[in-house]
């Protein structure tokens, strides 16, 4: 009897260790994305730099070095990219709507036709920004 106590107070602790190796192995965008494009895209841009065309809605970028990447096209729409690092970045014909860029640094970003619908700009530094065309309607 002893045993199978000692047993199952084994594997509680096993298991315990696995699930938490598991969870806190894993990026936090692992679990709101789970095997999806989104998921896939994040990992794209964050490994090449570049998502032309691709859907980043949502994701959490705060505080990220995306210095000079590539993202025209790209839906960010809800994006979480405060406090990160855009100087250069081109995000042409991009899709920022409702995204939260408080804090950004976007000197010399490229935002020719974006979507900046209820974004929020707060303390982002634009410096030399080229904005021709873009929708800054309820931007803050």
């Amino acid at each position: 009897m002893k045993i199978k106590t000692w047993f199952r107070g084994l594997s509680a602790i096993v298991l315990t260790i696995v699930l938490s190796l598991t969870l806190f192995g894993l990026p936090a965008n692992a679990f709101v994305f789970p095997n999806s494009e989104i998921s896939q895209n994040l990992k794209d841009l964050l490994e090449t730099n570049k998502c032309n065309d691709c859907n980043l809605s949502g994701v959490d970028l705060s505080g990220r070095d995306l210095y000079g990447s590539a993202l025209g096209g790209a839906n960010l729409s809800g994006a979480d990219l405060s406090d990160a690092l855009l100087n250069e970045a081109k995000l042409i014909d991009a899709d920022l709507t409702g995204a939260n860029l408080s804090g950004a640094s976007l000197l010399g970003v490229k935002l020719d036709n974006a979507k900046l619908i209820d974004a929020d700009l707060s303390d982002a530094k634009l410096s030399n920004a080229e904005m021709p065309g873009a929708d800054l309607s309820n931007a803050t």
